[in-house]
């Protein structure tokens, strides 16, 4: 009997039109255009039945102007409609009756206004558009993630990658890193010491920065990022509560080398407020690689001497910073480097900052590459420096001092501080101790200090801090 029940109502169902079982979808908006005696009229009728009533509002538009109606006498019966709109025509109601039959998506209409007019309409539906579904934003990925105690979190979404690592200058250097399931590469390495700290990603076997950090080494070619860790109690490097200089971007036109370059400049605390008082100059220089916004950003030099003259320990100064990569080719970039210092920077140094003018206010040093270009600068021009220093440096050959080695009278009566820092494990060891033996030999004043570290910007912004108290 159940069986017969579900087939008789299946073919009755079967046999009504398809505007009576989807009498329901009346509800909704329906749109209509068209001429009238009044001008080019635009319908939208939206429509609600509940039950076989029908209500909703006529929002018409003409000549730009929009206004609404609410419809009345609504019936809905099968696939059939009725419905009535009045207005307001000189004085008095204005009946407009609508009677019409429902096809799928259409109402075909007829219009009668009064006793003036009536004419056969068909109003659309209005298919609302779906919810526009905004994309999933993926979350950012928060690398590195620094926690207490030296511990510090490293991650990258790599989802295709099949191995990376993370490789930093801490102890624990190279470290692999694990994928979840969403294609986050993550590792958290422990006992971290505070300090400004290099790393890169290694993945699969490329070597890249951390796109998640936005503190990079400046370089001619960057590929590390910073893990920059603040002592407790903080280190001299370290951003601390006391009076702050300024760093000042130049770019100018090397006359001397033909082209247009870069340069650094630092101004110590209350420079700009003692317009009387003339400042000594220290110039410094970067490594090979790097460039002249490196001993900032990466070594911290502002923050050094800032610290430095708040603790007494040092006088203010001004520190010029240049791009030691003078020669594209390397071949002769010391000679031209040299060029540009005294042709062009000099000039523009003296020229836009309130500082001395004399030997005996000026000092050049610099690591490694740097270190190389002050050593041979300082030496062959002692009549413009009298302060000179190397850090970890690409020293010298005899030949390209021979001048200074050779009437140490002279050099020692000019030079102020000759001071030469190398760490026992750097691989330019050996060299300085060739250079300091020759020193020694000639008779040449100067200051040795062999330290523990390697080549590397932690142990030169050691020796920057152990260097500049010497000065003027």
């Amino acid at each position: 009997m159940k069986i017969y029940r579900t087939i008789i109502l299946f073919v009755t169902l079967a046999s009504l039109p398809l505007s009576s079982l989807l009498a329901a979808d009346v509800t909704g908006k329906w749109t209509v255009e068209f001429d009238s005696p009044i001008g080019r009229l635009n319908y939208t009728y939206d429509l609600k039945l509940d039950g076989a009533k029908l209500t909703g509002l006529a929002v018409r538009q003409l000549d730009g102007q929009t206004d609404e109606i609410e419809l009345i006498e609504g019936k809905f019966n099968g696939d059939t409609l009725s419905f009535v709109e009045v207005r307001k025509f000189q004085d008095r109601d204005l009946r407009i009756e609508y009677t019409g039959k429902l096809v799928d998506d259409r109402i075909q209409f007829t219009r009668k206004v009064g006793d003036f007019a009536t004419m056969k309409l068909v109003a659309q539906r209005v298919r609302e558009a779906p919810p526009t579904r905004r994309p999933r934003r993926t979350p950012p990925v928060i690398s590195p993630e620094i926690g207490a105690g030296g511990k510090v979190t490293f991650r990258l979404r790599a989802s295709k990658a099949a191995a990376v690592a993370v490789n930093g200058q801490w102890p624990a250097g190279r470290v692999s890193m694990n994928k979840d399931d969403a294609g986050l590469w993550s590792v958290t390495v422990a006992d971290i010491a505070p300090g400004v700290w290099e790393y890169s990603f290694q993945v699969d076997g490329l070597r890249m920065i951390d796109p998640g950090n936005r503190a990079i080494k400046p370089m001619r070619n960057p590929r590390t990022s910073i893990l920059h860790l603040p002592g407790k109690p903080p280190l001299v490097h370290d951003f601390q509560a006391v009076p702050h200089g300024a760093v000042h971007q130049h770019d100018y036109h090397s006359k001397s080398l033909g082209r247009v370059r870069a340069l650094a400049v630092y101004t110590p605390p209350g420079y700009d407020s003692r317009s009387d008082t003339l400042y000594p100059t220290l110039y410094l220089q970067h490594g090979s690689g790097d460039t002249e916004a490196t001993w900032t950003v990466h070594g911290k030099t502002h923050w050094i001497i800032d610290n430095l003259i708040a603790e007494g320990r040092a006088k203010p100064m001004v520190v010029v910073m240049m791009d030691g990569h003078a020669d594209p080719d390397r071949g002769n970039n010391t000679v031209l480097f040299e060029r540009d210092l005294i042709e062009d920077v000099l000039p523009l140094v003296e020229a836009n900052y309130r500082v001395h003018r004399d030997a005996a206010q000026r000092g050049i040093v610099g690591l490694s590459m740097g270190g190389g270009q002050s050593l041979t600068i300082g030496l062959n021009r002692t009549d413009l420096f009298a302060w000179v220093g190397g850090f970890s440096s690409s020293v010298p050959q005899a030949e390209r001092v021979a001048d200074a080695l050779d009437h140490p009278d002279i050099t020692n009566q000019r030079l102020k501080l000759l001071w030469i820092a190398c760490g026992k494990e750097d691989f330019l060891l050996q060299r300085n101790e060739v250079f300091i033996a020759l020193l020694k030999k000639k008779g040449i004043h100067h200051e040795w200090r062999l330290t523990e570290g390697n080549h590397s910007w932690p142990v030169w912004r050691r020796y920057l801090a152990q260097f500049v108290p010497k000065l003027f």
